[in-house]
Order: C-alpha cells, then structure tokens, then sequence
C-alpha cells in the first residue's frame, strides 16, 4: 500500500455490474463472520484500497452496485470491510479479503 491506504501500483475502477452484499451465516466455522449488534440496522462496506464513501447496505442478501468511481488495484489483493451501524458493545466487523484482475480488452 502507499500513502493513505491507496495502491502503490497501477490503478483502475470496477468494471460494470460489480456488486457486493450482506448474507446471513448459519454457522461460526468462519473467521469472517461479522454480526450487526443490539442496535445494527445496516452496515457500511468499503475497500481498503479506496478513499471513496462506503457502500450502505440495509437488507441481507441484496447485491449493490460497487460504485465505478473507486479506485482499486489493477492486480494483487485487498480486504473488503463490513462495518456494522451503528455500532454496539455486541457488534462485531468482518474483513474478507479480495483479489484483484486485470482485465484485457
């Protein structure tokens, strides 16, 4: 990573129809597993490789569009974080760790 979190090398934006979403985990067996809390009514999800606004999602298991103005590594990995919000003593993040691709025209 350089300076602010951004990539070090060559960057790009989403392709079209990208999108992300909140399922619920019917087992712990996950290292990832994130719970929104006593209080959680949506949770933020962002890419650690972007400084753009976090995506805000308020309903299990809806895709939402990754917007095409971030700015995410041409190749390599990074982690996809969930946020719950509002936050609560109970309330618990989850990072998932995504790769990167160029894609060729």
């Amino acid at each position: 990573m350089g300076r602010r979190g951004r990539p070090a090398g060559p960057t790009g934006h989403p392709l079209p129809n990208q999108t992300v979403e909140v399922r619920p985990v019917l087992t712990a067996l996950t290292s990832v597993t994130g719970f929104t809390g006593a209080r959680g009514t949506r949770v933020g999800v962002s890419l650690d490789t972007s400084a753009g606004t976090p995506v805000v999602l308020r309903f299990w298991q809806t895709k939402t569009d990754i917007p095409a103005d971030a700015l995410v590594p041409c190749t390599g990995s990074g982690v996809v974080s969930f946020v719950p919000d509002p936050t609560s003593p109970t309330a618990r993040r989850a990072a998932v760790e995504v790769g990167f691709f160029r894609v060729l025209a």
